[in-house]
């Protein structure tokens, strides 16, 4: 299946406000997956959830974020080859 902007626009629309903040960034971060899947070569490129966002899953939202920060090994690849350049 060929996971479009499109696509995920739309499972973007499903997400409900009622549900809580953290199972909503959940989605979210689930939706850019699905989206990268096709995009990149290795599965190890895929998005990493990383920081607030993985804290507050980790401590059962004892600890609270308010945003997604996401790492995967195309944005080092990426950062490696940009502290290259001149």
């Amino acid at each position: 299946m060929n996971y479009s902007i499109s696509h995920a626009k739309e499972d973007m629309s499903k997400i409900s406000l009622e549900e809580p903040l953290r199972d909503r960034m959940l989605k979210v971060a689930a939706i850019i997956t699905n989206y990268m899947e096709e995009k990149v070569t290795h599965t190890s490129d895929l998005p990493i959830i990383v920081g607030g966002l993985a804290m507050e899953v980790y401590t059962s939202s004892k600890y609270v974020t308010r945003d997604i920060d996401l790492v995967s090994t195309a944005s080092i690849k990426f950062a490696y080859g940009a502290a290259k350049l001149p």
